[in-house]
């Protein structure tokens, strides 16, 4: 399954972003980017950047209502395509149907 696209969700920059985390910590976000930095090469220091790709996809996954119902390999699927989606500047991609949006990433197409 899944290609490499999105439909823009999020367009926030970093500053109002990062506005959203403290409120998403109490609600799992905690456990969930536990979860990311031990899986990354960084051991998460690319996550912990406001500004990073790293950071706008987890903070997309949080703010995803369905995300702590995911597999540990869904979760890190759609981390790893929402990231790849935000350093790559996919908001300007030609083709990005359904990318960081609550489509199965095996819809996500562009």
């Amino acid at each position: 399954c899944c290609s490499a696209c999105f439909e823009p969700v999020l367009k926030e920059s970093a500053e109002e972003v990062a506005d959203v985390v403290p409120e998403v910590m109490n609600d799992g976000g905690a456990d969930m980017k536990k979860k990311l930095s031990d899986a990354s090469s960084d051991k998460g220091t690319a996550l912990m950047d406001s500004s990073s790709p790293q950071f706008r996809a987890y903070t997309w996954l949080v703010e995803d209502s369905d995300s702590q119902a995911y597999t540990d390999e869904r979760l890190f699927q759609r981390y790893a395509l929402a990231t790849l989606y935000f350093a790559t500047d996919g908001v300007h991609w030609k083709h990005s149907e359904n990318w960081v949006s609550d489509e199965d990433e095996c819809k996500w197409f562009g």
